[in-house]
């Protein structure tokens, strides 16, 4: 029997496959009413979130006070005046260290919203049991992939396909096959 946490990781992008427009715009400028309330309920089902130091400078404003995040960055210690521990963590450790540290402090639920890097990092480490990709009827261009690299053999199973909104917000669930 394993203590595992349930891992899922949360994205929102563009037809193209962008999780930002370009470096100015916040992705909460461009998605639907839809998307945000389905990653607030994610939020509120998660025990941690995980997520880039990008991310988390976007976030800042509108985080949840009453959840724990941990912060990838390569520099920790440059956060040390942000960090509260137990609310607010900084790490550079490796996914697998992470996800069992957090399981034995008795996390059961783990978000993961972070930009391409992370969620290359926890993909590649096998640590993501659903992903979530809400497609917005958009096409940037430009700006950050949901991945930097592309973890080889990845199986998914389809789990959920739902329209969102009657402009064509598609949330997307998949399991992970390890």
């Amino acid at each position: 029997m394993t203590n595992s946490p349930t891992v899922r990781l949360a994205a929102v992008v563009s037809l193209d496959g962008k999780i930002t427009k370009d470096s100015k715009v916040h992705t909460r400028e461009w998605i639907s009413a839809e998307d945000k309330q389905l990653f607030h309920d994610l939020i509120a089902q998660s025990d941690v979130i995980i997520c880039g130091r990008k991310t988390y400078r976007n976030m800042r404003p509108v985080m949840d006070n009453t959840k724990r995040y941990v912060v990838y960055t390569k520099s920790p210690a440059s956060y040390r005046a942000e960090a509260r521990a137990g609310s607010i963590d900084f790490t550079d450790a490796q996914p697998s260290q992470l996800v069992a540290q957090l399981a034995a402090e008795g996390c059961k639920n783990i978000l993961i919203t972070g930009g391409g890097a992370i969620n290359t990092l926890f993909l590649q480490a096998q640590l993501v049991d659903e992903l979530l990709v809400t497609i917005e009827p958009v096409i940037h261009g430009a700006g950050r992939p949901l991945l930097e690299e592309y973890p080889p053999g990845q199986a998914l199973q389809l789990l959920e396909l739902k329209q969102l909104n009657a402009r064509g917000t598609v949330l997307l669930r998949y399991a992970i096959a390890h």
